[in-house]
């Protein structure tokens, strides 16, 4: 059990924060909220957490594994690198994001590596990882709904086991 000051729920698009402190040292600039230690644990204050800021990402088994890897955090399983090790992390991940051509407020944009990003947070915080069939379920709805906008929010996915499933089409 642990104790907490505040849990706070936000929803929203725009990064916006102008009730946090200026000594958490968060400043939003072009869609990145620096410095976020694998996009949850502001650095210079690693008691405060971030669920959710990725984007393009699967949501709620997204949410699920940032949410473990914090509570991993709080009770102990994982201890976090020192502030110093944590903003060179961040700053070694930024530099590699942009030597990939990409803007650097694209940074929270997961898309195809939010699979890893898991994975890794699954590893570190000594958590199980997805099972397989979110990800292939996933990247089916992306398909059908790219071919077929219309009525793809019709189709109905049965989960078989870890690896398999079904498509059921409604029509």
């Amino acid at each position: 059990e642990q104790l907490a000051d505040i849990f706070m729920f936000c929803t929203g698009y725009q990064l916006f924060f102008p009730y946090l402190s200026q000594e958490v040292g968060l400043q939003v600039q072009e869609s990145i909220v620096p410095p976020l230690y694998k996009h949850i644990v502001c650095a210079n204050f690693p008691s405060l957490f971030f669920i959710g800021v990725c984007k393009k990402v699967c949501p709620f088994p997204h949410f699920h594994c940032q949410i473990l890897f914090v509570l991993s955090i709080l009770d102990g399983s994982y201890v976090l690198p020192s502030e110093t090790e944590m903003n060179s992390t961040v700053e070694a991940a930024y530099k590699s994001f942009m030597s990939h051509g990409t803007s650097l407020r694209h940074f929270h944009t997961l898309g195809s590596l939010q699979w890893d990003y898991h994975d890794d947070l699954a590893h570190l915080g000594k958590f199980s990882p997805l099972p397989a069939f979110i990800q292939s379920i996933y990247c089916a709805v992306k398909e059908s709904r790219a071919k077929d906008f219309a009525s793809y929010k019709n189709d109905n996915y049965r989960v078989i086991s870890d690896g398999e499933w079904l498509l059921d089409v409604k029509k």
